[in-house]
């Protein structure tokens, strides 16, 4: 199981909350308020399924396509999940596979939203996506394809936040509470 960097940032900051001093005499300034990347879990939600829908939009192409001119994801996806998808459909390349179909995004959960930083692991999802029209098939039309593969399948989805967009960065296999159901 990774570990967010969001977790790990917030455990340190609160390990050295106590190393710190308190200023006797505050400061009587009025200091500026962060103003929130989101204005509500809902919106980072509804922000988060746009980009995945996007994301899937793109990498269904290039599945298509049978690998060809995987770059495209790059205005998609970011991080590991970018050099993963590289990596796999370098070898949709060599395998001379395609799919036929699209992947259908099923169910969103939030697990968790920073309203005001963003940055990286900016917004967390539970995400179920529908494999069921989707085929993967070899040069001479053969799927390629497990017959135990589930048509449901549940993912956790990192979201950085790039350029004020959210960008899924990270993508895991869900094996928690049922996302789909």
């Amino acid at each position: 199981m990774r570990i967010s960097p969001l977790l790990v940032t917030v455990a340190l900051l609160l390990a050295l909350a106590g190393c710190v001093p308190s200023d006797p005499h505050p400061s009587t300034s009025p200091s500026a308020s962060a103003t929130p990347v989101f204005a509500s879990d809902a919106e980072a939600l509804a922000a988060a399924e746009k980009a995945y829908a996007a994301y899937l939009k793109v990498s269904d192409q290039v599945a298509n396509d049978g690998g060809k001119n995987p770059e495209r994801l790059k205005s998609v996806a970011t991080g590991s999940l970018l050099s993963d998808d590289l990596a796999g459909f370098a070898s949709f390349l060599e395998k001379r596979w395609h799919s036929i179909g699209k992947t259908d995004l099923t169910k969103t959960v939030l697990q968790s939203a920073d309203l005001t930083h963003g940055g990286e692991g900016a917004v967390v999802v539970y995400i179920c996506e529908d494999v069921a029209g989707v085929d993967v098939v070899d040069q001479n039309g053969a799927s390629v394809v497990s017959a135990e593969r589930p048509e449901l399948q549940q993912f956790q989805v990192t979201f950085d936040l790039v350029h004020s967009q959210l960008t899924p960065s990270a993508r895991e296999p869900w094996t928690g509470t049922n996302t789909c159901g």
